[in-house]
């Protein structure tokens, strides 16, 4: 996601979507423009080279290229063994920066995956963790709070904030100056 004229970066479904999320957790921690945008291109990335679009759901590894041994075959992880299974993580990263951006396709990518496997999940038992972190984002879309300042009063706002939506947040801590001067994308702005 960084230099253009670096060559591309092999890597499978889990390592995209596990650097796209890292990008967009750097943005929330920093409020930096260029990892939201690092978080969009990865996920942009894995969709044109995972996705199978007239199967649904994500290959583990590229649609193109050759592989050697067990890359060989094409699979559709689902089982988190012991990292997060690729389409999860691919379906949870596709639903946050939607939340984010506001690009309708990324919920759907993300609902067309997780239904790929609404029949087979629950006999995965605790393996599917994964789906099933996916599945309650994409059924309780997160809440948006914003709170402006950063006095004690706006402090306290913001830890009851997320105290009342664990494990549902997205969003940084920013300094006024951060929502300004390009440093954060246009349509994250909203009405700042």
């Amino acid at each position: 996601a960084g230099d253009e004229s670096a060559s591309p970066v092999v890597g499978v479904l889990g390592d995209y979507a596990c650097v796209a999320e890292a990008c967009r957790e750097e943005w929330e921690s920093t409020g930096e423009r260029k990892y939201y945008e690092a978080a969009k291109k990865m996920v942009d990335a894995m969709l044109e080279r995972f996705y199978d679009k007239t199967g649904g759901a994500f290959f583990d590894t590229e649609m193109d290229g050759s592989k050697l041994g067990a890359l060989a075959a094409k699979r559709k992880p689902l089982q988190d063994t012991p990292t997060p299974a690729g389409n999860p993580a691919a379906a949870a990263v596709l639903l946050k920066v939607e939340a984010l951006s506001g690009e309708a396709k990324y919920r759907e990518m993300a609902e067309e995956t997780l239904e790929c496997f609404a029949g087979v999940v629950e006999q995965f038992g605790i393996y599917a963790g994964t789906y099933g972190l996916a599945l309650s984002q994409l059924m309780l879309p997160p809440v948006q709070v914003v709170v402006v300042g950063y006095d004690e009063q706006a402090k306290g706002l913001a830890a009851m904030a997320w105290g009342r939506v664990a494990g549902k947040q997205m969003g940084g801590g920013w300094r006024g100056g951060q929502l300004g001067g390009g440093k954060i994308a246009p349509e994250l702005v909203g009405g700042f």
